[in-house]
């Protein structure tokens, strides 16, 4: 799937395995949520 081969190339472009790079990934994506307001609806 291309979703999983994008993980693999960001996991290695950082030095991270896959595992690190999802949660990596998450959290960034938390964080620009909480930034943008942290509704779900508006």
């Amino acid at each position: 799937m291309e979703i999983t081969a994008q993980i693999r190339d960001f996991a290695t472009e950082k030095g991270l395995d896959t595992e690190e790079a999802v949660a990596a990934g998450l959290s960034k994506k938390s964080e620009n949520f909480r930034e943008a307001g942290g509704e779900i609806y508006s």
